[in-house]
């Protein structure tokens, strides 16, 4: 199956046309405000003035100003003159909003740029609003182009950053969200929505990007009736990137049994691509679930997920879940990403497959990813885990699974759980497998075999296994996600050559880059869940 996962995004021009103003602790409410040195003083100026087209809103670098913005369809701009709130000076200005106010609220407003700019609560737990808000309310369509750039948001009791729309008719196109710092929020770090019903049509926004972006510390709340505590998470968007994003220590308060915090994911969404991000010790609390590094859940069609880096999560690393009432879950990739020690709490896979309802998750392809799964936590971890119901064309290939004593390298009660395993290695101490399978347990891939009928391919035995001692090391957190050199430890521990053809769309190479040696199993039985 080959992916087209698009994304456009208008650069914008200044407008010739563009007006300054500048809001300083020194100014005055009653000057124009047309230069620093004809400053406003306050945020309540700023508030109650419309502005154009090409208006640029500059705040003096280095200072505070107490109030939340709020910014109508009245402020809009446009793709190539956008609204600006930036700093001038030296700098950035802090926008400190009180506890009942959102930092940045913006209703039906696009040709937006928000940038260089500190938005900072009173605390997770006295503020009860969003760091940066931007509503579709009554818009009459799509709100073109929205940026926001270079900020740090912290100190919100909700989320750092959210976008959202209640109809999928109205929402946000060309929305770029780069090197945004969202720490200590309540709910989220970055995150959006659009109507997820089950009968609902298409998705509120589109041409979303997220990049290099940190979103750590988010705890979620106890006593909330849903997740909370992600990093970034995204639903509702037909189109989105999240790339070069680490997201870290997240969830621990979350105390919902029904669903909880993940690192990075996405929900109800299309043609989502998350790659070449770092998720881990994210967290949830002990009456929770989840709390893990990556997850495509309900809703989610058409995505791909390739060249991440999991590691140290309480909940899977990779986790692929369908929750009831969702929209179709279907033709999904996840390949190339690497595992290390997930799964820390609770019962969890590094990867892990989910559904409330048998039949309801398919059409998904797990290929040539590295597992290395050890007990360090009080967890039950397992390379590969399947819970709640049997899924529809599963295909796991090429994936190298390395298992620390007692841990199974693939754990599943179902007789049948609706996946195919062909042409992956599995490593281990004494025994080199250990498999539980429709509640008998298998330490030897023939027995497997036998029982099961996987890997096989064509009636040709395929797949590996073999022993080796397991050491659990501590794995390293990355200084610069833009360099996977550290991960070059794990990269020697793949086979010598890989499993099965995955290489489907002219691409063929591990988290670092190196080109992977030709296959031994053909792509037409993967590409087809046979």
């Amino acid at each position: 199956m080959r992916l087209s996962i698009l994304c456009c995004f208008a650069l914008a021009v200044p407008s010739m046309n563009a007006v300054e103003y500048f809001v300083s602790p020194d100014g005055d409410d009653a000057r124009s405000g047309r230069s620093a040195q004809q400053a406003w003083r306050s945020v309540a100026k700023v508030n109650a003035t419309a502005f154009a087209p090409g208006s640029v809103i500059c705040f003096a670098g280095g200072q505070r100003f107490p109030g939340g913005i709020v910014l109508d369809a009245a402020d809009a701009g446009t793709a190539t003159a956008p609204v600006v709130l930036t700093s001038y000076g030296e700098g950035r200005a802090v926008i400190e909003p009180g506890a009942e106010e959102h930092g940045i609220h913006a209703v039906d407003c696009g040709g937006l740029e928000i940038r260089d700019l500190v938005v900072r609560g009173v605390g997770l737990d006295a503020n009860t609003r969003n760091g940066v808000y931007l509503y579709a309310e009554k818009a009459p369509a799509r709100l073109a182009h929205v940026r926001i750039q270079r900020l740090e948001v912290t100190g919100f009791g909700d989320h750092g950053v959210l976008f959202g729309a209640d109809d999928n008719a109205r929402g946000y196109h060309d929305v770029l969200i780069s090197e945004v710092d969202a720490h200590h929020n309540g709910l989220a770090g970055i995150s959006s929505w659009g109507d997820s019903a089950t009968a609902a049509v298409g998705w509120a926004h589109s041409a979303v990007r997220v990049e290099r972006c940190r979103a750590w510390s988010h705890p979620g709340k106890t006593g909330r009736s849903n997740h909370s505590g992600s990093g970034i998470v995204l639903g509702g968007i037909d189109g989105a990137v999240i790339e070069r994003c680490v997201a870290w220590d997240n969830g621990a308060r979350c105390d919902f049994p029904g669903g909880g915090p993940v690192g990075i994911w996405a929900w109800d969404c299309r043609k989502v691509l998350i790659q070449y991000n770092e998720s881990h010790h994210n967290r949830t609390g002990n009456a929770s679930v989840d709390g893990g590094g990556f997850d495509f859940d309900g809703g989610v069609t058409d995505s791909l997920m390739q060249y991440n880096y999991s590691h140290d999560n309480d909940g899977a690393g990779y986790l692929i879940c369908q929750y009831a009432n969702a929209r179709p879950f279907r033709d999904n990739i996840v390949r190339y990403n690497l595992s290390v020690d997930d799964g820390q709490a609770h019962g969890y896979g590094a990867i892990h497959f989910h559904t409330w309802k048998s039949g309801d998750l398919g059409a998904c392809q797990i290929l040539f990813n590295t597992v290395i799964a050890t007990r360090r936590g009080r967890g039950n971890p397992a390379c590969v885990r399947f819970t709640g119901g049997t899924c529809t064309g599963i295909v796991l290939a090429g994936n190298l699974f390395v298992a620390g004593a007692d841990i199974p390298h693939v754990d599943c009660v179902f007789p049948d759980p609706g996946a195919r395993f062909l042409g992956n290695a599995y490593v281990g101490a004494t025994p080199a497998l250990r498999i539980t399978w429709a509640g008998a347990t298998h330490g030897d891939l023939a027995a497997w075999r036998a029982a099961s009928g996987q890997e096989r391919d064509g009636g040709v035995d395929r797949g590996e296994s073999w022993v080796q001692d397991i050491v659990p090391g501590e794995a390293p957190v990355l200084a610069n996600i833009a360099d996977f050199a550290p991960l070059a430890r794990y990269a020697a521990t793949r086979p010598s050559a890989p499993l099965a053809d995955v290489d489907q769309d002219g691409q063929s190479q591990d988290l670092l880059g190196s080109a992977l040696p030709r296959p031994r199993v053909h792509a037409g039985a993967i590409g087809a869940g046979k």
